[in-house]
């Protein structure tokens, strides 16, 4: 029976006489606009409890519906006055409530547990990207060195060709003297073959004669009857001309012996020489082999340095993305929080004050009794300040009747 229990006053016309109240007509649009009405506190609880309900998708939309409507009838009525059908509703809106607050503060252990997981997970991306720098670096380092090494490679290669370059040169110009020495030796053979020829020799042999024996720096009184002496066949010729053509082959043949042993004596010069430029070649192909495997260990060295600053790139990127992940995830959490504060201190509080809500009156705490020395003390000043009354004993002023 609802007739027996009692409504909260401010209840009385929310609750009891709402259904049968009607709407007002609508006023004219030239009327001033009425400011809404403000709802008692515990009237703004029944509605958060009721929006609360209507709003939980834990349980189907008709039982959503029954519940949000009986709030009034039940957190709505006092404490005392309650029949334990609505005590039932009231247990069974607070499970509701306080299973909305566990799936709450559950997302919110889910957040927390989920930003446990990134923070330790960035840790890890914290790593890999200070490993993956150092790694640069010391690749880097690696390709400084072996751009010095090739410079110093570049280097003794240019010596060890400059070498080879010299000693060929050498060699050559050796080769070269030997062969004009062995022609000279050679024309000087031919020379002496003439002039002890039969035949009268033609001008233009003997003027050839003239010129070579004058490089050979022979008698100038020698050079000026030879014209004479070799235009002769050498039977025609006289004792003086034999003479002088014999002396001319002394020259001549003094000559060719100190070319050919010059020829003879330049053979180890000419080995020595030789070997020079092989050994330079010999260094040249060790400095080129060498410039050759530094310059595949600076291509290597600056693979992997690209391949590093990828990895590197990478790791940042990676690192970033997470960081802006952290960053949903702290707001995830952040509103987790903040929605389950809410929740807990706006419906569920106020839901836990409608279940308490009673109108019995607290019992007074006693006043404390004044101490019977103090009370005397207070007679005595009294009947010091009125001698002429006759005052009556401190226990009867203690203990009389009310």
């Amino acid at each position: 029976q609802v007739s027996r229990f009692r409504f909260a006053p401010f209840l009385f016309f929310s609750v009891a006489m709402a259904p049968a109240m009607k709407r007002p007509a609508a006023k004219e649009s030239s009327a001033a606009p009425q400011k809404k009405a403000k709802l008692h506190p515990a009237q703004e609880q029944i509605s958060a409890v009721e929006v609360a309900l209507e709003g939980c998708e834990k349980i189907p939309a008709s039982v959503r519906t029954l519940f949000a409507g009986s709030v009034a009838m039940s957190l709505g009525i006092m404490k005392e006055d309650r029949h334990e059908f609505q005590n039932e509703f009231v247990h069974m809106i607070g499970e509701v409530l306080e299973g909305v607050a566990a799936d709450k503060q559950a997302q919110l252990s889910t957040a927390q547990a989920n930003m446990d997981r990134a923070t330790c997970i960035k840790q890890d991306l914290d790593a890999n990207c200070a490993k993956a720098s150092d790694k640069m670096h010391a690749i880097q380092a690696e390709v400084a060195e072996s751009e010095s090494a090739v410079q110093e490679a570049a280097s003794a290669l240019e010596t060890s060709i400059k070498a080879v370059e010299d000693a060929t040169t050498k060699a050559a110009s050796l080769d070269a003297e030997i062969t004009v020495l062995s022609e000279r030796v050679k024309d000087l053979r031919g020379i002496r073959v003439a002039v002890t020829g039969d035949e009268p020799m033609d001008k233009k042999a003997i003027q050839e004669v003239n010129q070579v024996g004058a490089s050979l720096e022979l008698d100038k009184a020698l050079l000026k009857v030879l014209p004479t002496v070799l235009g002769k066949a050498a039977s025609h010729r006289t004792t003086f001309e034999n003479f002088t053509t014999s002396t001319l082959v002394d020259n001549l043949s003094k000559h060719i012996e100190a070319g050919e042993k010059e020829i003879a004596g330049s053979a180890g010069e000419k080995q020595a020489r030789a070997a020079a430029v092989q050994a330079a070649e010999a260094q040249r192909e060790t400095a080129t082999a060498l410039k050759e495997a530094r310059d595949n260990s600076r291509a290597d060295a600056r693979e992997r340095l690209a391949e590093s600053k990828a990895l590197l790139s990478a790791a940042k990127m990676e690192l970033k993305a997470h960081r802006a992940a952290m960053n949903d995830l702290k707001g995830e959490m952040s509103y987790a929080q903040a929605d389950l504060a809410r929740y807990t201190n706006g419906t569920l509080a106020a839901y836990m004050e409608l279940r308490d809500l009673t109108a019995e009156v607290p019992e007074l705490e006693p006043e404390p009794v004044v101490q019977e020395a103090e009370a005397v003390e207070a007679v005595q000043a009294v009947q010091e300040s009125a001698p002429v009354a006759a005052a009556p004993p401190a226990q009867e002023l203690l203990f009389a009747a009310p």
